[in-house]
């Protein structure tokens, strides 16, 4: 066993055997442990296979899969929620050891009390690849697009003067119309629009259509222009909840977990059975 660092004014031995471990781990790692007994799980890491225990810190990431220009939007946004535990400084883990495993090996993981922190959201396995995963505000790229669809099509309405009273009745031009609806949602109105008139849909010029929502970050929008201050906070707490706090509620859901600071980690193959005798909790393979 190679745990050979200093946590809490205590060093651990290089050779230090299974029980002298496990005795570490339970001082250390009060606040956890507490938050595994309420869930019944454990949170697990796939990585590259290597030793069977090891002490770490986090350090600095870069995005794997993610785009980075997305990647930093997200973490500009925790940071200005007041959290500490970043895409960009943490590791990954998750309860479940089927995900742990498409990962690499499975190690357990055991962060330490006062020298790291976590962030949870609603989300399983994020990657960030598409413009709607960060919400702007209304100066954002794709709501000034969407903008200037809505007044393309304002203006095409006044083209029909003998239904205008009709509707100026029954539909006021548009207005409802907002630039922070999704495409689809201005063409089912433009479409419910046209249908009870007896008109026919409008050709609308493609440049005024090329903002999908599942358009990915390499489309014409320009988020490199995009700063923290065009992220709409209020919509990025509602599409993801983030808490630092009750982590036994992201294990018991499964979802993804940032840590960020100081933790140990045990090989699951090696450690499962000492663990579950230790702490009375079971690795469930799942």
């Amino acid at each position: 066993m190679r745990i050979f660092e200093i946590v809490n004014g205590r060093t651990i031995s290089e050779q230090a055997d299974s029980e002298e471990l496990l005795n570490s781990i339970d001082r250390d790692c009060k606040q956890y442990l507490a938050a595994v007994r309420k869930a019944h799980k454990w949170l697990l890491r796939g990585q590259s296979p290597g030793k069977d225990s090891y002490m770490a810190t986090t350090r600095y990431r870069s995005p794997k899969t993610s785009n980075p220009i997305l990647s930093k939007l997200f973490d500009q946004a925790l940071m200005y929620l007041g959290f500490t535990a970043l895409r960009s400084t943490s590791i990954f883990a998750i309860s479940s050891v089927t995900t742990a495993r498409w990962y690499g090996t499975p190690y357990i993981i055991f962060p330490i009390d006062g020298e790291s922190s976590f962030t949870y959201t609603t989300q399983r396995d994020l990657d960030l690849h598409y413009v709607k995963q960060i919400p702007l505000k209304n100066s954002g790229p794709k709501q000034e697009t969407a903008a200037q669809l809505i007044a393309w099509l304002r203006q095409w309405a006044t083209k029909y003067p003998d239904a205008q009273k009709r509707m100026n009745s029954m539909y006021p031009p548009f207005a409802s119309l907002k630039p922070d609806w999704s495409l689809e949602e201005i063409m089912e109105k433009v479409e419910d629009f046209c249908d009870s008139l007896q008109i026919p849909m409008p050709h609308i010029p493609p440049y005024l259509t090329n903002w999908d929502d599942d358009d990915d970050f390499d489309s014409d929008l320009e988020l490199e222009d995009v700063e923290a201050s065009d992220i709409d906070i209020d919509a990025f707490v509602d599409m993801y909840q983030p808490s630092k706090d009750h982590l036994e509620t992201a294990l018991a859901q499964g979802v993804e977990v940032y840590i960020t600071g100081r933790y140990y980690a045990l090989k699951l193959d090696v450690w499962r059975d000492a663990v579950a005798q230790k702490w009375g909790v079971a690795v469930q393979d799942q």
